[in-house]
């Protein structure tokens, strides 16, 4: 299996003080609820392309504290991402070349899967810090199982692809002191 090239919708990412419980169920009120939550510095939607190289996010102006996590949530493109509609209510979008018999074949791989994912360290961000959130994905490991592939175009798979996704994802927050009073 090679893969070409792929996309993942990324809505919001937010810095979390507590114990983040991890919201599997993605609801519109999910959504009204962010929009008023002053931890949520990096509103998207974010379109990240799936490669071993990190994703810039981005940089903002971060409230000073401790935190504990960084949470972010997939959720399909509504709307639309300029310039890419193939993103169009769809969260994953990956492709590329499968082969089955020696044969090669083109395939494509979406889902609207929705989601949170919570990354668990401790932050540090001083007064008048800026922070970088950034997205790294290890999409190799997307569509294989301990004894080999795993077929794409197969639905029988879709739930192994995406418990591999949620796995294989990582989110970092790099905070920059440069600016701290």
């Amino acid at each position: 299996m090679t893969i070409e090239s792929g996309a993942v919708v990324i809505r919001s990412l937010r810095l979390g003080t507590g114990d983040a419980a991890v919201d599997t169920s993605i609801t519109a009120s999910d959504q009204t609820r962010d929009a008023d939550d002053e931890n949520i510095r990096f509103q998207g939607p974010y379109m990240a392309s799936v490669s071993t190289q990190a994703t810039n996010l981005g940089l903002e102006s971060v409230m000073s504290g401790r935190f504990h996590a960084v949470v972010f949530v997939m959720e399909p493109a509504s709307g639309g991402i300029p310039g890419h509609p193939e993103l169009d209510g769809k969260s994953v979008v990956v492709s590329g070349m499968i082969w089955r018999n020696g044969r090669g074949s083109r395939f494509t791989f979406s889902t609207d899967y929705s989601s949170e994912f919570v990354v668990y360290g401790e932050f540090d961000v001083a007064s008048g810090s800026n922070c970088t959130g950034t997205l790294t994905f290890n999409p190799t490991r997307w569509f294989r199982t301990s004894t080999g592939w795993l077929d794409p175009m197969s639905s029988s798979n879709r739930i192994t692809v995406l418990r591999n996704l949620r796995s294989n994802i990582r989110a970092t927050l790099g905070v920059d002191d440069s600016m701290a009073e």
